[in-house]
């Protein structure tokens, strides 16, 4: 039983350390994407710190070398001599830890430049330690994104945002056009840069989908989401495919886009099936059956009622009676004959009317989508 203790304790004990250090990989990509984005607005300063706090994180050759292109760029912006023996040390550590690295020729160009700038510059006096500063910085890839810490400035700024700030709790507030705002308490720590990375979800979308029928039942992605006429708030953007199937109608389908904060319109144009064209055609064959029996009929009735005022003297007027007695019989048995096909192509017009419904589209969204060309 020692065994098995011994056992689960050092797999605890992996199983910590294993997520301790996921945790330390997320901090330093957070800081390290905070660093790129301060670089990239000219703020070369909360830069350097950034990347310093990643790097504390978790050591990478690729940081350093940001560092110290930071630490090289900011040198460049004020040309104090502190600024040029920090970046010169950093691309020597860059360049002994990472001699095979695609950036080392260029932190080797960077060493001969900073050494002869070093060189004419007189050795300057120790310099007192700068006090520590607490600072915000909040930052977003969602372009256009507008940024206010404690709702300052009103009208938000462009990311990244870095603010000198209190230690503790800070409202943040980022939005963009076609992204829903997002809204959140930020706690900075005294003495720190503290790095919160937002990203918005897009903002929903409209669908509205018409036919020239109602009822018609609408399905979005596979799934039956209501009937014509539809419209759906609050769908999710980006492609969708739409189909719409009434009974009667054949199968309509389109691929749509549907854009953030706007209503897309379908115009569903449900043509008829071949089945309810058939039934349409044998209800006609009907109604034409119906009343050519009818009127067969009327004339059957009519040849019955002069059978009984024919004479029957002599030969002549029996033939004649005989013959009339004939086309009685051919009318009576047309009239049963129309009939009897009028009741059969109704019944077959019904049926094909009433189950005429087409197969509906595919329950999978791969499925569906596959067929529809966007």
């Amino acid at each position: 039983m020692s065994k098995l203790y011994t056992i689960a304790a050092v797999l605890l004990l992996l199983s910590a350390q294993a997520s301790r250090a996921h945790a330390e990989r997320a901090r330093a990509r957070q800081l390290f994407s905070a660093g790129q984005q301060a670089y990239e607005s000219g703020d070369f300063k909360t830069a350097i710190r950034a990347f310093k706090q990643s790097l504390r994180e978790r050591s990478h050759p690729n940081t350093l070398y940001a560092l110290a292109q930071a630490q090289y760029r900011d040198w460049e912006k004020g040309r104090s001599a502190s600024a040029a023996r920090s970046a010169l040390e950093l691309f020597r550590r860059f360049v002994k830890i990472a001699p095979r690295s695609p950036w080392t020729n260029a932190a080797r160009a960077r060493q001969v430049e900073l050494l002869a700038v070093i060189a004419q510059q007189p050795k300057p006096p120790p310099a007192a330690p700068k006090p520590k500063t607490t600072q915000l910085m909040v930052a977003t890839r969602t372009p256009g994104a507008r940024i206010s810490i404690d709702g300052v400035p009103e009208a938000g700024e462009r990311a990244p945002a870095i603010r000198v700030v209190g230690a503790g709790q800070h409202t943040v507030v980022v939005w963009a056009n076609g992204y829903v705002r997002k809204r959140l308490q930020v706690t900075a720590v005294a003495e720190r840069l503290v790095v919160e990375n937002v990203t918005l979800a897009r903002a929903p979308g409209a669908l509205r989908v018409t036919a020239d029928a109602t009822g018609a039942t609408v399905f979005i992605d596979g799934r039956a989401a209501g009937v014509t006429p539809f419209e759906r708030q609050g769908l999710a953007v980006g492609r969708h495919a739409v189909a719409v199937l009434g009974r009667g109608r054949k199968l309509w389908r389109q691929g749509v886009v549907v854009e953030p904060e706007r209503t897309t319109s379908l115009l569903a144009d449900l043509t008829l099936s071949t089945q309810r064209k058939i039934a349409w055609g044998t209800a006609g064959v009907a109604l034409a059956s119906a009343i050519a029996g009818t009127l067969t009929g009327v004339l059957a009735l009519q040849s019955d009622a002069q059978l009984d005022g024919l004479p029957l003297a002599d030969n002549a007027q029996r033939q004649n009676w005989s013959d009339e007695l004939a086309r009685r019989d051919r009318l009576a048995i047309s009239a049963t004959v129309l009939l009897s096909v009028a009741g059969a192509a109704a019944i077959t017009a019904a049926f094909l009317y009433w189950f005429d419904k087409p197969p509906g589209p595919a329950s999978s969204k791969r499925k569906l989508a596959a067929r529809i060309t966007f």
